[in-house]
């Protein structure tokens, strides 16, 4: 079993790689990050990339593409890059779980495949690392090798931020950078927009030195979308709460059906808990049921508090009209969720 960060990942990507990798963590920016500097180097002849960068998203994904991806040849180069973007295994079948990992079994040490699975924050149950990875990461890193992208301190991202300033031809006092992770939040995808945002605002104003004024009038404070609080608005009728929790979700740009998911699998672990809590099971016995840590099973129980068993099914059979909806109709956007909080 072998879990690297991402500070491991750049040593070896200096001296060639291959086989799979599964990305994984809270930290888009530096997966995004290590996949540039990975295809850089796997296919740094442009003439030939279209051949040997393969790039599946998630929507896009089943067993059979990925084995299609993996089974052609390279093209004048010793390895291809193939990257299955933005993926989810908490939103696959148990079957195409095992596919994937039979997939790892053959391919995870191909010499003409780099395979790098980016997996979106919350998208697998990491467990309780370094010392007690879930099942599933175990198995994964044992046939790949997983590199773990944790959130970066303050005070790293305060140091990354004014070299990000100065990139762009700005300067940035520290007392200014560090007001800006705080007023923005500690996301470095946002963080990167936010300071791009600024940077161009100031070179049309022939300025080259940001202030927190320039923070406040053109940056986005930090928003944050809280599922429980999401719930209960709905539970409680609050649609407008509701809404405006998912306009958090599409000012973040999370996939219409990346927040379905969230949703449906908060109102089940919700489900589950209550009918366990019914038949007299502790929060103990819940969290070990459920596979979640004791904290969240108390979270769990504490928003159904005002919440019946005939409303949290109800909820979880809406969640599977909007998903069959999207998957059937193609209707892949937020006018489901938004239905759906309409009906609760």
């Amino acid at each position: 079993m072998e879990i690297i960060n991402e500070a491991e990942y750049r040593k070896r990507l200096k001296n060639g790689v291959h086989g799979a990798f599964v990305f994984f963590g809270a930290e888009d920016y530096l997966k995004a990050y290590a996949i540039g500097a990975t295809r850089a180097a796997v296919c740094p002849d442009e003439a030939f990339a279209c051949f040997n960068d393969i790039t599946i998203d998630f929507p896009d994904f089943s067993p059979d593409a990925l084995l299609r991806a993996l089974e052609a040849p390279p093209m004048m180069a010793d390895c291809k890059l193939v990257v299955l973007k933005s993926f989810n295994f908490n939103a696959l079948k148990p079957t195409e779980v095992e596919a994937v990992t039979k997939l790892l079994e053959e391919f995870g040490k191909d010499e003409m495949n780099v395979l790098i699975i980016s997996v979106i924050p919350d998208g697998i149950d990491a467990g309780y690392l370094p010392k007690r990875p879930s099942a599933l990461l175990k198995k994964l890193a044992e046939l790949a090798v997983a590199v773990h992208f944790e959130p970066s301190s303050a005070a790293k991202l305060t140091v990354w931020a004014a070299r990000h300033f100065e990139h762009n031809g700005i300067k940035v006092r520290e007392g200014v950078a560090k007001f800006l992770v705080e007023y923005c939040g500690s996301d470095m995808m946002k963080l990167a927009s936010e300071i791009d945002k600024l940077s161009s605002y100031l070179h049309s104003k022939g300025r080259d030195e940001v202030t927190v004024d320039d923070i406040r009038f053109v940056a986005v404070p930090e928003t944050e979308f809280d599922p429980f609080a999401f719930s209960n608005a709905a539970m409680e009728g609050n649609r407008a709460a509701a809404l405006e929790a998912l306009a958090v979700m599409k000012f973040r740009q999370v996939k219409p059906e990346y927040a379905l998911s969230e949703i449906a699998g908060l109102y089940s672990n919700m489900y589950m808990a209550k009918l366990l809590k019914k038949s007299g099971a502790t929060q103990a016995d819940i969290a070990k049921l459920l596979k979640i840590h004791e904290y969240k099973a108390g979270l769990y129980l504490k928003a159904t508090d005002k919440m019946t068993v005939e409303q949290l099914k109800r909820a979880l059979e809406l969640c599977l009209d909007a998903d069959l909806a999207m998957k059937t109709y193609g209707k892949r956007n937020y006018e489901q969720i938004e239905k759906l909080i309409c009906l609760l």
